[in-house]
């Protein structure tokens, strides 16, 4: 199986995503259960955000991460950096950004995750939820953020998984090759939560993901698992000086 690759092509992805933006936040909570909100917090709780910094959200959707990463910079002062290929998530990420007063410190923006427009280590972290698992490079995707982040800086990354546990294995076998099939269909659209759970299948291992990072520069790399191994919380620091 090749690691590097996700299942379906950029420009498809970004059709899929434009689809589904307005159910998108809706559609994680019930599958998540409302446990989506406790893993982006504790996720930022692990960016190590510090007031002045600058912090980019890479695969930003609708700016639930930025939104939680600007929450922790007091008295507007830092900046948080929003990047997707989805127009329409981002249309429904700005107004999020809007209702909760955040313009001044959120700067949300179209483009590539493996193309960013910072220069060489000016950022002081970089965070990014349920998306490595969507890019068809993802080894270049995580050379590109090691790229921009100054030395010691934080990258966390948050990523759906299978449980390790196997009595837990099976239970989330049942949800979601017969539940979430049928929550979808009733509520989306079945193709889009295929992809979901096929991505899911073809990511790899976390030992296997983190030797990656490990490849593509980030030190001290950790992992912890949430919510009986269906998430996975990815934790590293750019090169020392």
């Amino acid at each position: 199986m090749n690691h590097n690759k996700a299942l379906i092509r950029p420009d498809e992805n970004k059709v899929m995503f434009d689809n589904i933006s307005a159910r998108y936040d809706f559609l994680n909570k019930i599958l998540s259960f409302g446990s989506d909100r406790s893993w982006r917090i504790q996720a930022v709780d692990r960016l190590n955000v510090k007031d002045g910094g600058l912090y980019i959200d890479a695969g930003c959707g609708t700016a639930d991460l930025a939104i939680e990463v600007a929450h922790r910079l007091k008295n507007n002062s830092g900046q948080v950096l929003g990047i997707d290929h989805s127009n329409n998530m981002l249309s429904v990420g700005r107004k999020k950004v809007t209702a909760a007063k955040l313009d001044k410190i959120i700067s949300l923006f179209a483009g590539d995750a493996l193309k960013l427009p910072q220069a060489d280590a000016t950022v002081d972290g970089l965070v990014s939820g349920f998306v490595i698992r969507n890019i068809d490079n993802r080894l270049g995707a995580l050379k590109e953020w090691m790229r921009v982040l100054k030395p010691g800086g934080h990258c966390v990354i948050l990523e759906l998984s299978q449980p390790d546990n196997l009595f837990f294995l099976a239970g989330y076998k049942f949800f979601t090759n017969l539940i979430v099939p049928f929550l979808s269909l009733f509520l989306s659209k079945y193709k889009p939560y295929k992809y979901l759970i096929d991505s899911i299948k073809s990511f790899p291992p976390a030992p296997v993901f983190m030797e990656m990072m490990r490849k593509a520069g980030f030190q001290q790399v950790e992992m912890k698992s949430m919510t009986f191994g269906v998430v996975k919380i990815y934790i590293s620091r750019g090169r020392q000086k």
